[in-house]
């Protein structure tokens, strides 16, 4: 879908979209929420598969919410969230990953959670409320230091994050490195055409962006789609870059930490951090509500 922050000819932009990577994703295709067998979307063994939190239960994932489809989101009036849609219990999750998967993975999800709650901590420590914050028309930053942390561990976590919000075992297959770090495989680089970026995320929206190749989102300065595969849950978005212009992303880009050891410690420390909103569904557009109101 074309970003609503910009103008573009848009036959011109839908001209050069792809079809064949579209793939719309109800949140039950996304999340199944009844056992079944399939096959597992980090490692593509088929079988019995098992359910995930995503993210980690550790971090505030466990209350219970409502997933209303594009179309309750697009006739709601204004900008409040909608109240219709299918109910979730017990947090964000799904039968999605086999058993094996399931435990590697979870050796990373209390280091996700320390990280979210270092991050609660700060936005809920600002000079100004998140709620004054979200009525302006500009953008809110906040200070982050992490001591003593292990970002290997963490990214390891966003990276199984993202293979399981894919939808399918495609996107591991495409990028076998993906899966050998999402299973603790040796420190590595991302391949070529990806980039995994964090931001600091307010909410009030959870926002969950699948697909094998994500969705798609226009960029202006490359003149071309962006392909981006997000998981967006208070205290934090994780957004992968697929393909395309990495300056649709917002937050900070930690592609680099995968080429770092899971023992390895160190402070993660942050200037002048964006803090992003969610106040409706399009994919990387974190505008605070005031932005969106003033822009009719």
């Amino acid at each position: 879908m074309v970003n609503p922050e910009t103008t573009v000819d848009v036959q011109r932009a839908f001209a050069k979209l792809d079809p064949l990577r579209l793939r719309r994703m109800t949140s039950e295709e996304l999340f199944p929420s009844r056992p079944r067998s399939g096959r597992c979307r980090i490692c593509a063994r088929r079988t019995e598969l098992t359910r995930e939190h995503i993210p980690p239960r550790t971090a505030f994932n466990t209350r219970q919410g409502t997933s209303p489809t594009l179309l309750e989101w697009y006739s709601n009036p204004g900008l409040e969230l909608p109240d219709t849609g299918s109910v979730f219990q017990g947090g964000v999750w799904g039968y999605i990953l086999c058993d094996r998967c399931n435990n590697t993975t979870g050796r990373y999800g209390r280091e996700y959670g320390d990280w979210a709650r270092g991050a609660a901590r700060v936005l809920t420590s600002l000079e100004r409320s998140l709620e004054e914050l979200d009525h302006l028309d500009q953008w809110g930053y906040a200070n982050v230091h992490f001591r003593g942390v292990y970002p290997g561990r963490f990214v390891r976590q966003a990276i199984s994050m993202v293979l399981s919000v894919s939808g399918s075992f495609e996107l591991s297959a495409r990028h076998p490195e993906l899966r050998e770090l999402a299973l603790g495989g040796r420190p590595m680089p991302l391949p070529a055409d990806l980039r995994l970026f964090l931001g600091l995320y307010a909410g009030p929206m959870v926002r969950f962006v699948g697909g094998p190749w994500g969705q798609p989102t226009w960029s202006d300065q490359a003149d071309g789609w962006s392909w981006v595969i997000e998981a967006a849950f208070p205290p934090f978005s994780i957004q992968l870059l697929v393909d395309g212009d990495p300056s649709r992303l917002g937050g900070v880009d930690i592609s680099g930490f995968t080429k770092i050891d899971t023992a390895a410690k160190s402070d993660f420390q942050i200037e002048k951090w964006m803090i992003g909103f969610g106040h409706i569904p399009h994919p990387t557009d974190f505008r605070t509500i005031g932005m969106l109101a003033s822009r009719g």
